[in-house]
């Protein structure tokens, strides 16, 4: 008998999205018009960068929060923002995302070789 694989997709890009648009929205008003908007935008875009490291099992989560908060730091240099409650809140939804991505691809490669 043949054993029948089935394939399990994991689809980042609908929460990358939705925090990419949601956080650039709110940059609109919390840093004042459109340059805060198109300075989330292209922190947000860095996240959702960072947030493909949460594929590696075991660890992807840990070296996606050690990569987003040292570029993070960069960005608001360049992007002339400063830290607020808005960068916080798309550093940790952007984390917490990629946690449960590690914790589900970790679950998928353990149920594979068990």
């Amino acid at each position: 008998m043949e054993e029948e694989r089935r394939g399990i997709t994991i689809r980042i890009y609908h929460f990358s999205l939705f925090y990419t648009v949601l956080f650039s929205v709110l940059g609109y008003f919390v840093y004042d018009g459109v340059t805060g908007l198109m300075a989330m935008l292209a922190l947000c875009l860095v996240y959702d960068l960072a947030l493909y490291l949460s594929i590696i099992p075991f660890g992807g989560s840990i070296i996606q929060a050690f990569l987003m908060d040292l570029i993070s730091h960069k960005l608001f240099g360049v992007l002339s923002i400063h830290p607020s409650w808005l960068t916080t809140c798309a550093f940790w939804c952007y984390l917490i995302c990629g946690i449960v991505i590690t914790i589900l691809v970790t679950a998928i490669i353990i149920a594979n070789y068990s």
